[in-house]
Formats: C-alpha cells, structure tokens, sequence
C-alpha cells in the first residue's frame, strides 16, 4: 500500500502554518478588511499622519510634565 504524502501549497512550510494564514484569512473577512486593494487616498493619509502627530504631542507633553515635577522635588 502507497503512502499519501500531503503536498505544501503557496509555500507554507507546515501545515499549522497554513492553517494560521486561514484563519487570519477568516477573521479578515469578517472584519471586512480581506482584499481591500482601494489605495489611500492623500486625504485618509494626512488624516493618520495628523492623529498619530497629536498622539506623539500628547505623550511628549505627560513626559515632560512627569519630569518636571520629579526635578522639583
């Protein structure tokens, strides 16, 4: 009797690791993000780019009002 061998597809190395990209693959589409090819427009960019400015203020701000206060005391 001749042993069926299972074959790698698309170069996943193990089959846990095929199984993981499906899931992520499933959760994907439930999310609705699976295939988005729409590119970002410059508008959705700035946007990003402007959130993530005033995250890095805040956190610059917190930093420099924790180390003022540990200089004066």
């Amino acid at each position: 009797m001749v042993k069926n061998n299972g074959t790698t597809r698309r170069g996943f190395k193990t089959l846990k690791g095929a199984e993981l990209a499906l899931a992520r693959m499933k959760f994907e589409i439930s999310k609705g993000t699976f295939g988005r090819s729409q590119a970002e427009t410059y508008q959705e960019k700035l946007k990003k780019v402007r959130l993530l400015k005033q995250q890095v203020s805040s956190v610059i701000i917190f930093f420099l009002k924790s180390v003022r206060t540990r200089l004066s005391k």
